[in-house]
């Protein structure tokens, strides 16, 4: 079943079920985040990853900026990304 439209493809899908399924999931998560008080370091990590970026490089990705680098060693060791790994690791 095409989730978009719903019309069959190939086999039995139950859409009634999946989508409840994605509804319990995205609650989960939810209740997962707001239980930690993980969207401030969540901006925070963001904030950080995109501070990178230098507008006299033109070629990306050495260019910086909010491209998922700071999930690499070398730029969570910074002294100013101090404490971003738990935001990483989540």
């Amino acid at each position: 079943v095409c989730l978009l439209c719903e019309k069959p493809r190939m086999g039995k899908f139950d859409v009634v079920a999946y989508k409840q399924a994605l509804a319990a999931a995205r609650a989960d998560m939810r209740q997962a985040v707001d239980s930690v008080n993980f969207f401030p370091i969540a901006v925070r990590l963001a904030w950080h990853d995109s501070g990178s970026y230098d507008v006299s490089n033109s070629s990306w990705p050495e260019c910086g900026g909010a491209n998922g680098s700071i999930r690499f060693a070398e730029e969570l060791d910074h002294g100013a990304n101090a404490g971003l790994i738990k935001a990483k690791n989540f």
